[in-house]
């Protein structure tokens, strides 16, 4: 109750977060969405302004996080909405995973980015593209790689208690042993919303993070 009596929304916390990770060794990719409001489809972008957001990171050492662009729902290409960031932007994940890889990597391309962290599943985890390393996705048009590199997504706090319905426990036996069977030859990408991170939503995700990150 602290934040909301001095006006800060309790789901400003990045600060906290980049404490989190500096202390377990991670860095993190924040994904800011430039645009705000609904699409024609009723799809809920951006509530916020991303400027002080991704100063906030910018101001971190190499440890702590790196700023991206959450690629809006609207049919903005990535030039109208990179515009709107404060400094130079090189990593994208579309918002609600909405894209096609077809259209998708060449939009990549053009926009000139260095990495994508889309290609997962919204209601599961595990591999959409049954490998375990981060590639180069190949452009078969033209016969020759794209310019960028693809991280896909394996694990969302969203799928565990939207899609799937699991409890909090469950839900971290089933991270716990994908991270086990997965624990050779992978990198793995998992995202978790900053909404999550407190006492006022799924307090239990919070902690199942931190969890997470310890066992890593």
């Amino acid at each position: 109750m602290k934040d909301f009596a001095l006006g800060k929304p309790f789901y400003n916390n990045i600060d906290q977060i980049i404490e989190l990770d500096k202390k377990y060794g991670f860095t993190s990719i924040f994904y800011w969405l430039p645009m705000r409001g609904k699409d024609a489809n009723g799809i809920m972008n951006a509530d916020y302004g991303i400027a002080k957001l991704v100063k906030m990171c910018a101001k971190t050492d190499a440890n702590g996080c790196v700023n991206g662009i959450h690629k809006s729902s609207f049919p903005t290409t990535f030039s109208e909405e990179m515009s709107k960031f404060p400094s130079e932007v090189a990593h994208n994940r579309y918002h609600f995973l909405k894209f096609e890889t077809h259209k998708a990597w060449k939009e990549i391309v053009s926009a000139g980015l260095k990495t994508d962290g889309s290609l997962g599943f919204a209601e599961h985890i595990g591999f959409r593209n049954s490998y375990g390393l981060p590639f180069v996705p190949y452009d078969m048009e033209n016969d020759r790689p794209y310019t960028f590199l693809e991280i896909p997504l394996h694990v969302m706090d969203g799928t565990l208690t939207q899609y799937m319905g699991l409890e909090s426990e469950e839900a971290f036996i089933r991270i716990k042993k994908f991270l086990k069977q997965n624990e050779h030859n992978s990198i793995l990408s998992i995202l978790w919303h900053n909404n999550e991170f407190t006492e006022y939503t799924h307090k239990s995700l919070k902690f199942m993070y931190i969890d997470v990150v310890r066992i890593h």
